[in-house]
């Protein structure tokens, strides 16, 4: 007997036998669950997601019994739902469509895969039961469940909370009244911070430090900064900088700034700490100042720094510089300030540039011992065109002690009152 016999390739395979036909049908592998997040909640229920198996990203010639992802046109149903089983009974949710996402590795698509977000409602919690609670959870597809096919158990989650949810009420109390508003801090206030002793003229300075929200205090005679809490002062930790005669700092995201004199017209004049590695290196070439000069930084951008001093005294000190804080040797430009008696340090809000008035009390190499310090503060609002004082201010510092520094962010300003052995911060709300 002779016969031929082909395959066809394609959706069906056939065998021909003389007029006899043999067709082979491959059946799709059946959908299922193969993965579920999360698994466990505590005090608050947040939605689920199921990970679905073997269902197809599109429903393009696709039987209708066939579980697929319905895409927004509105030709294909949605017919997904999910089923929560806990003890006191069960709950189905509304039907709701899955979702197909592409998945990339390292730069690379590998896939899609097909999810289904189950939503967490009330009407779940209310049949837990006592808590903590087992429940579990199966997807949906035209109201038929698809198989969980991932490990045993996978498909349950555990729910605990410290006091049951409220009982069912037949009408619900009104809303309790908003908790007021806990009360705003004090326009201005006085906190004592740490202080060093040092007999070299004006030997403080002081900064915000956004990043962090902190205030870093700059002393002389001491090789670090100390960083304190600005709203009570407490020391919150130490930043080296290595440099005995610092007189001012400036802070950005990158790190801190510090201005020195320790070589005089003859030494590097400011050196940066970075804030990740603290390793301290030169900032800019100028090795101009022969007793530092005060400085700020406007944002992630600017520096702006005070005139070179000549003396041991920072009187003469009525200009600014401004220059990009990527390259400080570059000033761009330099204003007047109008600031007489010196400019003592300066500080950015976010606006507007401040400086305070320097204390002519801090001049020269040393402080003779018992000379009594001044107490007065006159901080300058400068004008953020032409950088000339516009608005003056008043302070007065605790006895015995002097303004040396100032730090502002936007609605803030703090001033540092220094008096040897000890030293406080007024805090201002402008």
């Amino acid at each position: 007997m002779s016969f031929v016999g082909f395959f066809a390739l394609g959706l069906d395979a056939s065998l021909m036998m003389n007029n006899a036909k043999l067709v082979a049908t491959c059946k799709d592998a059946d959908a299922g669950v193969r993965g579920m997040i999360p698994t466990a909640f505590s005090e608050v229920m947040d939605p689920i997601t199921l990970a679905l198996n073997n269902v197809p990203a599109t429903c393009v010639n696709l039987p209708i019994t066939t579980p697929c992802v319905a895409d927004s046109s509105g030709l294909y149903p949605k017919l997904f739902s999910c089923k929560y089983t806990c003890e006191k009974g069960s709950v189905t949710t509304d039907l709701q469509s899955a979702t197909a996402t592409q998945l990339r590795v390292s730069g690379v698509d590998v896939g899609l895969e097909v999810t289904l977000v189950c939503p967490a409602s009330e009407e779940v919690v209310e049949v837990m039961g006592p808590l903590p609670a087992t429940c579990e959870v199966e997807a949906l597809y035209n109201g038929k469940a698809l198989p969980w096919v991932g490990l045993p158990d996978g498909n349950k989650f555990t729910f605990a909370r410290s006091s049951p949810p409220p009982p069912n009420l037949p009408s619900p109390s009104p809303p309790p009244s908003p908790a007021p508003l806990p009360p705003s801090p004090p326009a201005r206030s006085v906190f004592s911070v740490y202080s060093r002793s040092s007999s070299n003229f004006h030997p403080q300075g002081m900064c915000y430090d956004a990043t962090a929200d902190e205030l870093v205090l700059v002393y002389q005679s001491e090789n670090q900064m100390t960083r304190v809490s600005p709203s009570n002062g407490a020391t919150l930790g130490k930043i080296s900088h290595n440099q005995g005669h610092a007189t001012s700092c400036a802070s950005y995201a990158g790190g801190w700034i510090v201005a020195s004199y320790g070589g005089n017209t003859g030494g590097q004049d400011m050196f940066k700490i970075d804030r990740n590695s603290k390793s301290v290196s030169n900032y800019g070439s100028y090795g101009q100042a022969y007793g530092g000069y005060p400085l700020t930084t406007m944002g992630d951008s600017q520096l702006v720094r005070g005139e070179r001093s000549t003396s041991y005294s920072w009187s003469s000190i009525t200009q600014i510089r401004l220059s990009p804080l990527t390259s400080p040797d570059s000033v761009s430009a330099t204003y007047e300030t109008g600031v007489s008696g010196g400019i003592g340090d300066l500080c950015y809000d976010g606006s507007n540039l401040y400086a305070v008035n320097y204390d002519t009390v801090l001049s020269g190499r040393r402080l003779a011992e018992g000379r009594r310090l001044g107490s007065g503060a006159t901080i300058h609002k400068l004008n953020s065109n032409n950088y000339r004082s516009e608005k003056q201010m008043s302070e007065t510092c605790p006895s015995n002690l002097t303004p040396v520094g100032i730090a502002c962010k936007p609605g803030i300003m703090w001033i540092l009152c220094w008096g040897g052995s000890s030293a406080s911060v007024i805090r201002i709300a402008m």
